[in-house]
């Protein structure tokens, strides 16, 4: 049992649904992932690979690449505070 995700269409999503700015779009997906996360983990997938950046991102405006680094970082740092959780539930994170 696995699945693989590809987060595509957050800035376009920003723009089109929630007329705010590309970095809005980021957080939202964030967030989406997190919640696809969790019901993963309800429906007992033993992997799930997420595609989150492309090299090609890597173009983007220095502003809109800081807020996707900043979204990594804290996305890790609330990862590691959550160290029991994923043992608990044989998660392992590779990168």
């Amino acid at each position: 049992k696995r699945i693989a995700i590809i987060m595509d269409g957050n800035r376009r999503y920003a723009e089109q649904k929630l007329h705010a700015e590309k970095q809005e779009g980021h957080k939202h997906g964030l967030q989406k992932l997190i919640d696809t996360m969790e019901w993963c983990l309800e429906l007992g997938l033993k992997e799930v690979a997420v595609f989150a950046l492309a090299i090609n991102n890597l173009q983007r405006p220095q502003k809109e690449l800081d807020v996707l680094y900043d979204l990594i970082k804290t996305s890790f740092e609330r990862f590691s505070k959550e160290r029991d959780f994923f043992e608990q539930n044989d998660i392992r994170v590779n990168v």
